[in-house]
């Protein structure tokens, strides 16, 4: 099963930002045939900045959570799901995809998407977020960190109210630097130091 993730900054947009996302533009094409080729049966967009709703490009089916419009479009997770790409066989060797499950989406606003794909044998849930960015006070009498923690705090309640499932997949822009020292599977070139946003996180 390949999954990725991307922080695309709006898939379409005028060059002000003032209208909400366009569905068939050559943002959406190029990335559906790139991860098309790339063989990636789901992933999980962030900053889209389009409308909410079901919506359909060459290959992905695609869920959308809905941008904030005011004062212009900002945010917006999105799951895209691949139509025919197979997941595994059947008993006889009937191949299975996505599209072969029930899917419904459990919770969606501008910095989340949860959805849950439900097969005959197991099921698959999938998370699209989007962290806030710890950014200045805006002189409303809360510090951004506590803003920032209140969100995750209720992200993780989120999670811990969904029905149990088979596979769990996270597509996330956590704005949080991670990398603490260097493993086989990543080094720390260009690694951001630790702060306030990874304890959160």
């Amino acid at each position: 099963f390949k999954i990725a993730t991307i922080n695309v900054l709006a898939l379409e947009h005028t060059a002000q930002h003032h209208e909400i996302g366009r569905r068939q533009g050559t943002r959406t094409s190029r990335i559906d045939a790139q991860f098309h080729a790339a063989g990636i049966h789901a992933f999980g967009l962030q900053e889209t900045r389009t409308a909410p709703g079901r919506f359909q490009s060459d290959h992905y089916h695609i869920i959308a959570s809905g941008c904030q419009a005011t004062p212009a479009p900002h945010l917006c997770c999105e799951l895209w799901l691949h139509k025919f790409l197979p997941l595994s066989q059947d008993a006889k060797g009937k191949p299975i995809c996505i599209a072969d499950a029930k899917v419904t989406v459990q919770r969606s606003d501008p910095r989340r998407l949860l959805a849950r794909a439900d097969f005959d044998h197991c099921s698959c849930a999938f998370a699209v977020l989007h962290a806030p960015c710890l950014q200045k006070s805006q002189g409303d009498g809360l510090h951004p960190i506590d803003r920032l923690r209140a969100w995750w705090q209720e992200t993780a309640e989120l999670f811990r109210s969904l029905s149990p499932s088979t596979f769990v997949w996270v597509c996330i822009d956590a704005n949080a630097s991670l990398a603490s020292q260097a493993t086989q599977y990543f080094g720390l070139h260009d690694a951001g130091k630790t702060g306030p946003q990874t304890e959160c996180f």
